[in-house]
Formats: C-alpha cells, sequence, structure tokens
C-alpha cells in the first residue's frame, strides 16, 4: 500500500492511518512517496517521477491533502529557475 501525505494535515493523516493499521495487526507492507507544494517548490512537478513509478507499482494508494493554489500564485512562487519549464500546479 502506498502512502502519499501530501502537504499540511496530510502528514498527521497518514500517521494516524498507519497505527489504526497497527492496531488491527493487518499484515500490510506501507511504502511511502512524496506528493504535492514541497515537490512542486523543488522539482517544478507536483507528482515526482518517482513517485509516479511508485503509484504504477502499488496495490493500493492512500492520499492526503494537498496544497492547492490559483495558477499565478502558484507560478510566482516557484523559483525562477523552474518557472520557463512548468505550465501549471
Amino acid at each position: 500500500l502506498l502512502l502519499l501525505p501530501g502537504d499540511g494535515i496530510g502528514h498527521a493523516v497518514m500517521e494516524a492511518t498507519q497505527s489504526v493499521f497497527a492496531a488491527l495487526g493487518m499484515d500490510i507492507t506501507l511504502h511511502r512517496a512524496n506528493i504535492g507544494w514541497q515537490c512542486w517548490l523543488e522539482e517544478g512537478k507536483p507528482i515526482p517521477d518517482a513517485t509516479w513509478q511508485a503509484i504504477h507499482q502499488a496495490d493500493g494508494i492512500l492520499l492526503g491533502a494537498t496544497t492547492s493554489k490559483p495558477v499565478k500564485e502558484a507560478l510566482s512562487q516557484l523559483p525562477i529557475s523552474l518557472r520557463d519549464q512548468i505550465t501549471t500546479y
């Protein structure tokens, strides 16, 4: 099962989810990958290539909250070096 915490409260939600799986004694292998605003700021992609690979290999996915911003605001916060490569968040 792939956990994609996303942003903000998504991390707390995924921690709670892992606690539930542990308490139920479920035999599930959990994997984590990155998605969301921080990925956008670092790579110019809200879903990095490595995360796409993990998604395609996963039997199931739990997605936490991700940041949502208007296009102009998102682009204004993206590093200048990435702005020419990206169209939208």
